[in-house]
């Protein structure tokens, strides 16, 4: 094992994740980032979005790991991992090269959710694809912000929205990224409901209880993430809003998967179109409203998405 990657230790804070690790690996800014680790065979790297951890995949990995070496990661910031300094996208590419570079192995599968498609394009556009055998994007457009001049077309092509991101990212400072608190109000959801216009972002009850599989039943097991700094969310979140990669996209060679959820708030079918067919070897799996495809994909319609992301990486 490289010295910078710590003996694991059992897993056993959720159910979920039964068989699982829990290990640190320590980057070269002396930072201690967390990952869990399950599995044998060539590396599958799951890599969370904005103010999740690891634990995210809880329906995911347990599946994943039955065929790969699945080692899911808590960014820099997020979960369990550290946070006084880098809070930029780049920098979690910067951790996520070299805990690659650490594993020691000549390819490796990556899949990201959210945040962690921006995190997976800043690690090709500053480190190539030399090492990636097979990579997957989960539900996340190539830019968030719109420009002002855009058409509605363009909007819609690009999947970003009309939003005042200065009232969000210091919504985050203040109040920190919380979805639903104690008191049944949530500084930050009221304000994302402002940035982005489109899709579900949460289901009623009675759809909740429609859903197969019991699903948020399941995910009630999982623990919740640690309160993390919100300073450094926000700033994450302005740098992650204000980035746009469609110049990358078309450099993308190695085969690649796109899933989109038909009713996300993120991305539209304009953007999904345009992101597989720029991309040069992807295939795009959509994910309908009946499926109950919103961002959520790997919660909402878990037995699909496993599925697909199989069968993908068997192909």
């Amino acid at each position: 094992m490289n010295e910078k990657m710590t003996t694991g230790v059992p897993y056993t804070r959720n159910p979920l994740m039964d068989g699982f690790t829990e290990n640190y690996f320590e980057t070269k800014d002396h930072l201690k980032l967390r990952y869990l680790h399950k599995g044998n065979g060539m590396p599958f790297i799951l890599v969370h979005g904005y103010s999740d951890d690891a634990d995210c995949w809880s329906l995911n990995a347990p599946a994943f790991a039955e065929e790969y070496s699945v080692y899911a990661l808590d960014l820099r910031g997020h979960g369990y991992s550290d946070s006084n300094h880098g809070a930029r996208v780049s920098r979690l590419a910067a951790d996520l090269h070299e805990f690659i570079e650490a594993l020691n192995v000549p390819k490796v599968n990556l899949l990201g959710w959210s945040m962690g498609c921006s995190v997976l394009w800043s690690y090709i556009d500053l480190f190539g694809q030399d090492k990636i055998n097979k990579i997957i994007f989960d539900d996340e457009p190539p830019m968030l912000v719109a420009n002002p001049r855009f058409t509605r077309e363009e909007v819609m092509l690009t999947g970003s929205n009309r939003m005042d991101f200065w009232h969000l990212c210091n919504v985050v400072y203040d109040h920190g990224c919380v979805w639903n608190s104690v008191e049944g109000q949530s500084p930050f959801f009221d304000a994302f409901t402002t940035c982005f216009h489109s899709g579900i972002l949460t289901y009623t009850d009675k759809e909740v209880a429609a859903m197969p599989d019991n699903v948020y039943a399941k995910l009630a097991q999982r623990p919740q993430p640690p309160i993390t700094d919100s300073k450094f969310l926000a700033n994450l979140l302005k740098d992650h809003l204000l980035l746009d990669w469609r110049d990358l996209i078309p450099t993308i060679s190695v085969p690649a998967m796109y899933l989109t959820g038909d009713v996300s708030h993120a991305v539209t079918l304009e953007c999904g179109k345009w992101m597989s067919e720029t991309m040069q070897n992807c295939k795009w799996v959509r994910f309908s409203a009946e499926e109950f495809g919103n961002h959520d994909l790997n919660w909402t319609a878990y037995k699909k998405f496993n599925r697909v992301v199989m069968d993908f990486l068997e192909e």
